[in-house]
């Protein structure tokens, strides 16, 4: 009997953590064969990329998938370089249509963004509720931003009358003007007009409105309020007072870096040697949240560590602050808060990631036989890896070049080259022509990571892996570059004395 109760506890805890799966199906034109990603983001303040799910587009353009959200965020659907947004609640099913390839065809290197055409969804749905917003949002700005921006600075007093001074005054001899610009523009109405259309927002606001979309309408609204020139006091009281930052909320990440902006510079002598000392030599995250004490909005110490890793990213390449300090305190944060952890954890990843020392984590591409080729196989030697495209003619020249290092490095340096075409068709058609090809030639858009792990923005694009599986250098040289072989010379494995010259297909 009671094996008979754990057994239906059992499926109990199984269909209720199925029934919380998110399933979206879609059609995929032109993408057929391709293999489809749902990516999320670890938390919107660090943006760190995680991978949910994965599926194969079927040969009709269908598709499939089901993944557990865990909360309700923003996803993106992956087929290689382009990407489609959508917001997804756990639990719920959606069916979309993703563009024609002929319309989202790049040659970019950045995971572009395009519209997902939304089948059959309720009125009420997040989506087009955020969608809607975003329209009345944009056509605001249209409408008033430029007004504000001309009416402070153009459309000051001051300037129109240096205007007018200039139509009717010649001298080039004028006496200068003693007064403060500044001090003469009259109070902004940008405050008002913000005012007027949160009210509206407010007033049309839908009683099924769930958590998610009443945080993305409202700190999208207090970013406006931030610009307009709101007090920092006032903006603290009304909007981040006694909340839990909701870190999968886009509005609130955008509002939040704008209030935190310029925390760790700028500041007076004895505020800034504080900031610096926190960071270069105590090392502590703590210590830096009470060298921002001169913040005095920033009451909430978790606020304030969340301010202080936003700062750290913002300051990672200014000259005044140490990258191992500040690599040091992000890797060590003790807060016992598992939120400030995991984003400090996830800005250091973001901040680290294909530098020189970084632990590359495992890449699987596909080779010549349709296999996978796994980066974790050729642990003990270094590797070279040359990201070409069928369609770059100077990519395709350094691949040239690159065949002539293999035998001089060969059993030191292994040199692979990595095809990025959208069209593994033609990666295929690059392989049979050139089947003597003395270096291994593989296909790389079949990891949905390939571009953020190597920091690939462009093509050639090379990058070094040393034995023990770390980015051998920030910056590698490509095979054409007269530093090429004494780089290679700094890395690669020490010459067997017992060979007596380079192995070739004969020594194998």
């Amino acid at each position: 009997m009671r094996s008979c109760f754990l057994l239906a506890v059992a499926l109990l805890l199984s269909f209720s953590s199925i029934a919380q799966n998110c399933a979206i199906r879609g059609q995929a034109k032109g993408y057929e064969g391709r293999k489809l990603a749902v990516v999320a983001l670890a938390d919107e303040l660090s943006e760190k990329r995680l991978l949910l799910a994965q599926c194969d587009v079927s040969d009709s353009g269908t598709f499939a998938i089901d993944f557990d959200p865990q909360v309700t965020r923003r996803v993106y659907l992956h087929i290689q370089r382009v990407e489609a947004p959508i917001y997804v609640e756990p639990g719920k099913k959606y069916e979309v249509v993703f563009p024609a390839l002929d319309k989202a065809e790049y040659k970019r290197f950045d995971n572009t963004e395009v519209n997902l055409t939304l089948l059959g969804l309720d009125n009420d749905d997040l989506n087009l509720q955020i969608r809607k917003f975003n329209a009345d949002f944009a056509d605001f700005i249209a409408q008033h931003f430029y007004d504000f921006a001309t009416q402070e600075y153009k459309g000051s007093s001051a300037y129109l009358k240096y205007l007018g001074d200039k139509k009717s005054k010649v001298d080039l001899y004028r006496s200068a003007n003693g007064q403060d610009s500044l001090q003469q523009t009259g109070a902004s109405n940008f405050g008002n007009l913000v005012s007027q259309f949160a009210d509206s927002i407010l007033h049309n606001k839908a009683a099924t409105e769930n958590d998610f979309l009443q945080d993305y309408k409202r700190f999208s609204i207090a970013e406006l309020f931030l610009l307009s020139g709101m007090s920092r006091k006032l903006f603290y009281e009304n909007y981040l007072m006694s909340i839990v930052p909701p870190l999968h909320n886009p509005a609130f990440a955008s509002c939040f870096k704008l209030f935190a902006q310029n925390l760790l510079t700028g500041q007076k002598a004895n505020v800034q040697s504080a900031l610096i000392k926190a960071v270069n030599v105590d090392r502590d995250l703590v210590r830096l949240g009470e060298a921002l004490s001169f913040e005095s909005e920033l009451k909430s110490s978790r606020l304030k560590q969340l301010a202080a890793i936003c700062g750290l990213n913002e300051v990672y390449n200014n000259k005044s602050y140490d990258r191992s300090a500040i690599d040091f305190l992000l890797s060590h944060v003790a807060s016992q808060d598992s939120l400030i952890d995991e984003v400090a954890e996830s800005m250091l990843f973001q901040l680290s990631k294909c530098r020189m020392g970084w632990n590359m984590p495992e890449v699987v591409f596909t080779d010549e036989a349709q296999d996978k080729w796994h980066l974790s196989d050729n642990q003990g030697q270094p590797v070279y890896l040359l990201f070409f495209a069928t369609w770059s003619p100077s990519s395709l020249k350094e691949i040239l070049v690159l065949e002539r290092a293999k035998e001089k490095f060969n059993g030191r340096i292994r040199f692979v080259a990595v095809c990025m075409d959208d069209d593994y068709r033609n990666y295929r058609k690059y392989i049979e022509e050139h089947m003597k090809m003395p270096i291994p030639i593989v296909y790389g858009n079949a990891d949905p990571f390939v571009h953020e792990k190597f920091n690939l923005k462009s093509i050639p694009h090379q990058v070094m892996i040393d034995a023990n599986s770390r980015v051998a250098a920030d910056v590698c040289p490509p095979p054409s570059d007269a530093q090429f072989e004494s780089f290679l010379n700094r890395i690669a494995l020490p010459v067997n004395p017992n060979s007596q010259a380079p192995k070739t297909w004969r020594n194998h």
